[in-house]
């Protein structure tokens, strides 16, 4: 168990900023994940398939989505000690009853017990495998082990009177 830090009022009004803060910064990271992960798997899978740039935008990919979710981590976990400090605090100070506390989702549905904080960890971790999927199939294709390119569709060859009619 954790040591039961004691604040004061004024103390109390920065830790509720810095928990507010937090809790925004947790669901910021998954949507500058995405936009970064639109973009470079973008160059990862465009024209280019198979080159150095595209090799280096699914490797940029991957560390980028193991960094969202390192982040996203870090964040909860600030988010989460503050809101520890703030219940200890309210427990003692408070007439009303602790306001900063774990809801309980007694009349909520299946789906609203999930916590959206894990749905967006499984989702940037799918981005991960992806990422790393198409890295190794981009490294394979450049060095040749591989002629599979996923982009390049067969195209039975046409003659005039194909055209024509």
């Amino acid at each position: 168990m954790e040591p039961v830090i004691q604040i004061n009022e004024a103390q109390y009004e920065t830790v509720v900023t810095m928990r507010l803060e937090n809790d925004a910064k947790v669901w910021r990271t998954p949507l500058l994940c995405i936009a970064a992960q639109s973009l470079l798997m973008n160059v990862a899978l465009g024209n280019n398939f198979g080159s150095v740039a595209a090799t280096i935008a699914s490797l940029l990919a991957f560390i980028s989505s193991l960094a969202s979710i390192q982040v996203m981590m870090k964040h909860r976990y600030l988010e989460i000690k503050c809101s520890k400090i703030l219940h200890a605090f309210e427990q003692e100070e408070n007439d009303y009853g602790p306001l900063h506390q774990k809801p309980t989702y007694q009349d909520a549905g299946f789906i609203e017990k999930r916590t959206s904080y894990k749905l967006w960890i499984i989702i940037i971790g799918l981005f991960v495998c992806f990422s790393l999927a198409v890295m190794l199939w981009n490294t394979s294709y450049y060095l040749g082990w591989t002629e599979l390119n996923p982009f390049s569709l067969p195209v039975s060859p046409l003659n005039d009177t194909d055209l024509t009619q």
